[in-house]
């Protein structure tokens, strides 16, 4: 077992710079590196996605918080925006976790891959975004109706799948017109409330899976290897994010994203 989890030292180092440098609580690195453990282990496929989208969100909420508190002191975080979505957020993150507690499928192991897919899209069009001219965009203003239902579905969303928001709020604040790094710091805010609440819940909701070494859904050996490493990290991804041009990075995190996600789907599908 010492063996498999030393295999989570790197993902867990690419989480931390992932959550300073792009606001991504690191869960799509995380949840795949977590699965394989468990999967490696003989715990079966459907039971271990639980687990690992469980183990992932606990972990969040410390990331999180450190590059949350580092983006703070920069302040790059939108407070007034992060209590006015709060509610919703919370209400979205209640569904998702009362699903991943509740319910054990395949088909969930499929939906992470599908949802690693389009993350990878979205860090294209993000990047592509940033590298645009800030005269030529035109800042998007949805309807006060529709933010409660788009909040609440990446509450939902990021839940079920072991993620901070990120992926989802930062697109949804730089189209707003925040600046990229304000749209960064405010999504780590809104992903350690999201991580805290889904975290809780399940502890609170989980059906026992029969796996050793878990307390609730939470597999403790993982969370003991990857915490230390994330919290190194997420402060110097944050720093780095002042002064890199991150498209380079970024790409390469899409082209890991489309292959773990096809590896997460033919495992589901199979």
């Amino acid at each position: 077992m010492f063996e498999l989890l030393a295999l989570l030292i790197f993902p867990a180092v690419m989480a931390g710079l992932i959550a300073g440098l792009f606001g991504l609580g690191g869960g799509a690195v995380i949840v795949p590196a977590v699965f394989y453990v468990l999967t490696e282990q003989a715990v079966a496929p459907e039971v271990a996605i639980n687990i690992a989208v469980a183990t992932s969100l606990a972990t969040i909420v410390l990331t999180g918080a450190t590059s949350a508190l580092s983006h703070h002191r920069l302040d790059h975080v939108d407070w007034v925006l992060v209590w006015r979505w709060l509610p919703f957020l919370l209400l979205g993150a209640l569904l998702g976790s009362t699903i991943v507690a509740r319910f054990k499928t395949p088909g969930l192991i499929i939906f992470f891959g599908l949802f690693l897919w389009c993350v990878a899209l979205i860090s294209v069009l993000r990047s592509q975004a940033v590298r645009s001219q800030q005269r030529d965009r035109v800042d998007w203003a949805a309807p006060a109706w529709k933010m409660p239902v788009i909040v609440f579905l990446i509450g939902a969303v990021s839940s079920l799948v072991g993620v901070g928001g990120g992926t989802m709020s930062v697109p949804t604040l730089t189209a707003m017109g925040r600046s990229i790094h304000r749209a960064i710091g405010t999504s780590a805010a809104m992903g350690v409330a999201l991580a805290l609440m889904a975290t809780l819940w399940m502890l609170l909701t989980f059906e026992p899976t029969g796996v050793d070494n878990t307390l609730g859904l939470v597999y403790w050996p993982a969370y003991l290897t990857i915490m230390p490493c994330t919290l190194i990290f997420a402060p110097l991804g944050a720093k780095l994010s002042q002064r890199i041009a991150a498209h380079k990075l970024n790409m390469a995190f899409m082209l890991l994203l489309l292959i773990v996600g096809a590896r997460m789907i033919w495992v589901g599908v199979s």
